[in-house]
């Protein structure tokens, strides 16, 4: 949990943070990778409205994406 909200801070005081990963439904889409829980961060960024939307937490190890 504590790795969790890190990240979150982080996203919140970094600008573009995280790797794209866009799909059809969400062509902003990106994710950050939890190195001690191995599980990756799908989120999306509006910076007009100064929101973040966390989509999915996703463990890296299943070898494939979420359907987002």
């Amino acid at each position: 949990m504590r790795e969790l909200m890190e990240m979150i801070q982080l996203l919140e005081t970094t600008r573009s943070p995280g790797a794209r990963v866009p799909t059809s439904r969400h062509p902003a889409a990106k994710r950050i990778l939890l190195r001690k829980s191995r599980c990756h961060v799908y989120f999306e960024v509006d910076e007009a409205q100064e929101r973040l939307e966390i989509m999915e937490v996703w463990d890296a190890r299943r070898r494939r994406a979420p359907r987002l």
